[in-house]
């Protein structure tokens, strides 16, 4: 009896030895969605087209970026990941219905002015997994700089998955003894 007992409690406890916390995400993990959908466009050799205006000066230019090009083109937008470890208990959480259409919205508003990302919205229909868009309102100022950035992305549905199809950076920034730089870059990505 005294060996089954002894078998059973070595059983158990090399069982458990094994196990791992596991990371779980507490705000929207825009870093793996980002990464997710470069590898999809690299593949799909999906074509992007772009418009930017600065300063009033504008530009058109339309191309196939490969996975680098991508990384590249995504760096500002997965510069507005919250889901970092410091910045844990910083943001307010809150779920709600859209007034202008018929998606769910959850909303991420920073709990300090002095947070670089002020809000990330999540518009979604039914689940979270569903996504439409995303939107980022960025804000940095300090003694020689300010910047502002609002991003927009949108997803829609694409050979029965969910991909990007436009997204769009707005902003300014302001370097002390420097002029202001106005920006607006609107990206289509065609399939």
């Amino acid at each position: 009896m005294r060996s089954a007992i002894f078998i059973l409690l070595a059983v158990v406890s090399l069982s458990c030895g094994d196990l791992k916390p596991k990371e779980v995400d507490l705000y929207y993990n825009i870093q793996s969605l980002m990464v997710e959908q470069a590898a999809a466009l690299t593949a799909d050799k999906v074509e992007l087209q772009k418009f930017a205006i600065v300063n009033g000066d504008s530009s058109t230019s339309a191309f196939v970026p490969d996975s680098l090009g991508w990384a590249d083109e995504f760096q500002i937008i997965m510069d507005a990941d919250i889901n970092k470890p410091a910045l844990r208990g910083q943001y307010s959480i809150s779920e709600g219905d859209d007034e202008n259409s018929n998606l769910k919205i959850l909303a991420y508003t920073a709990n300090s002015e002095t947070l670089p990302i002020q809000s990330f919205k999540v518009f979604y229909l039914d689940k979270v997994e569903n996504l439409k868009r995303i939107e980022v309102r960025m804000k940095e100022s300090n003694s020689i700089f300010q910047a502002s950035k609002n991003i927009i992305l949108d997803l829609d549905d694409i050979k029965n998955q969910n991909r990007i199809t436009h997204y769009s950076i707005k902003g300014f920034q302001k370097m002390l003894l420097q002029d202001r730089v106005d920006f607006n870059v609107r990206c289509s990505l065609k399939y």
